[in-house]
Formats: structure tokens, sequence, C-alpha cells
């Protein structure tokens, strides 16, 4: 049972969150690193417990990113068109004409062999990027993966990694 009090600094501690800026998370991060000893893969961890998780190994060559990750949402969380949309911040009727463009593409349920890497769902609420810009960056950024390797796990082409990469940075500066 959470303690009034333990809940206040909870709240505190988010609202002081989200009045930083994307330049003073990064500052925190650095200092939890050098001085805690908090690497970038424990809050990952404490992120999969906070929040929901894609697995990468759901993208395949028939379906677009966005489509793997509805259908994916929709049949093996057994999630809403509503709470899907919520989720990605977009709208109902985009999950449904995306998850429907899907299911004619691939009838079958998405099998997946988990290879542990996992995408979190927040980074797609921004509607500024793509969902392949996300997670291409998502993937260079925060886990240092080379292009190639990006390409492999989404089943795409090194030069639209490439490509999709540099677009992202682009618009995320505008």
């Amino acid at each position: 049972m959470i303690s009034k009090n333990s809940k206040a600094k909870e709240d505190d501690f988010n609202r002081f969150i989200e009045r930083l800026s994307k330049q003073e998370l990064a500052e925190l991060l650095e200092k939890l690193q050098t001085q805690r000893k908090i690497s970038l893969a424990d809050v990952e961890q404490l992120t999969k417990e906070q929040g929901l998780m894609i697995p990468c190994a759901i993208f395949t060559k028939k379906l677009s990113t966005f489509e793997s990750i509805c259908k994916y949402l929709k049949e093996s969380r057994g999630l809403t068109y509503h709470q899907i949309a919520v989720l990605l911040k977009r709208d109902d009727r985009t999950i449904w004409t995306v998850y429907n463009n899907a299911t004619k593409k691939e009838k079958r349920k998405i099998i997946f062999k988990d290879n542990g890497l996992q995408i979190p769902i927040n980074i797609f609420q921004d509607r500024r990027l793509s969902i392949l810009e996300h997670i291409v960056r998502y993937l260079k950024d925060y886990h240092g993966m080379r292009y190639n390797a990006i390409a492999e796990l989404l089943k795409r082409d090194d030069r639209t990694i490439w490509t999709v990469y540099n677009r992202g940075i682009k618009k995320a500066k505008q």
C-alpha cells in the first residue's frame, strides 16, 4: 500500500520531470550515469516496468512499421482501437484503417521470437516524426546501433534507414 506521503513525493517528482527540457533531461541522465552509476539500460528497464514496450521482433517485410505495431497491439496485447489510438496519439479511424490494411496483407497473427530488444510506446507520441523515424532514432541514439543492424532488425534497406534517420534529425531540429 502506498502512503499519502510517498504518493505526494511521486506527484511532485512527476511535475518536476514534466517541466524539464530535453537538454535538462539529458544533463540529468548524464549525472545519474556518472554520479550514481545508473546506465541507460537501467533507465530503460525502469521504463519497461512503467509502460508498454513494443518488441523489435514483430517487424516484417510485408507490413509497414505502423501496421506491425497496430497488428501487434490489437492481436497480441488485445487492445481496442481506441486504446491504441490513445497510446500512439492518433485518431481511432487511422488505427482502424492501418490495422485493416495490415490484416489484408498478413492474415495470420504476428508470430515472433523475442530478441529482448524493445521500444517504449511513449516515443511515438511526438507527432512531428513518423513511426519509422521514431524507431530508427531510438535504436540509433539510445542503443547505438549501426544502420545495417537497424535495417536487418526492421527488415528494411540500409539506405532507407540512413535516409529516415537523417530526415528525423532535421524534423526534430525544427
